[in-house]
């Protein structure tokens, strides 16, 4: 038997024992998309993914921790996603990632954990997917061309300088925001907060790519 009938039988027992939308199938849907992932078919994985995320923003009730646990998850199959998925699926991988952090860090912010070391990560977790997003824009074809779609405002499109600028400028502040939060907590050491100066610094290195 093959690991994906094992896994599909597992998941369907799951469902049997417990009830379509319960929590205890979302492990098994995890490894599911993994082993979708791992072969390569990012057709079924988006739709795996799909249903997961559907599945734990709507009909799920997890504690505080899981659900984080599981979003992050996410998170890194769908930056996996703006790698390696066919063409046309990157963006909305992209999307989707981008959109996933902020909700992380949005619960942060609810729950009162504004200076969490999680907080903090989630911060810089979309630091790189802005860096993705550049990187995509710099190469062009499909996917660089819809992001900068996606940002249009009066013209159909957003210009190549605008969207770069945009994300330089995005990063920067969620990089001095992340800063001005460890220097103003004492759960920060010095060495924490002299890592956060080197990535500014570095950030400020790719200045090439916001013109003007």
């Amino acid at each position: 038997m093959s690991p994906r009938v094992t896994i599909s039988k597992a998941i369907q027992a799951a469902r049997i024992a417990h009830g379509l939308y319960n929590e205890k199938q979302l492990p098994l849907l995890q490894l599911d998309i993994e082993t979708s992932i791992a072969l390569s078919d990012w057709t079924s994985a988006k739709d795996k993914l799909d249903h997961y995320t559907w599945l734990l923003t709507d009909h799920v009730e997890l504690p505080i921790g899981s659900i984080v646990d599981s979003l992050q998850w996410l998170v890194s199959a769908h930056e996996q996603g703006t790698f390696a998925a066919i063409e046309e699926d990157r963006i909305w991988h992209i999307t989707r990632a981008t959109s996933l952090s902020k909700a992380l860090v949005r619960l942060m912010q609810q729950e009162g954990l504004e200076d969490s070391l999680p907080h903090v990560q989630f911060l810089y977790d979309l630091t790189q997917i802005h860096y993705l997003e550049a990187r995509a824009i710099l190469a062009g074809g499909t996917t660089g061309y819809q992001l900068r779609e996606a940002h249009a405002a009066i013209s159909n499109v957003e210009s190549r300088a605008n969207s770069l600028r945009r994300l330089y400028n995005t990063g920067l502040d969620r990089l001095t925001e992340i800063r001005a939060i460890m220097g103003n907590s004492d759960k920060f050491n010095a060495e924490a907060i002299s890592i956060v100066d080197l990535r500014v610094a570095d950030w400020k290195a790719h200045r090439k790519w916001s013109p003007g």
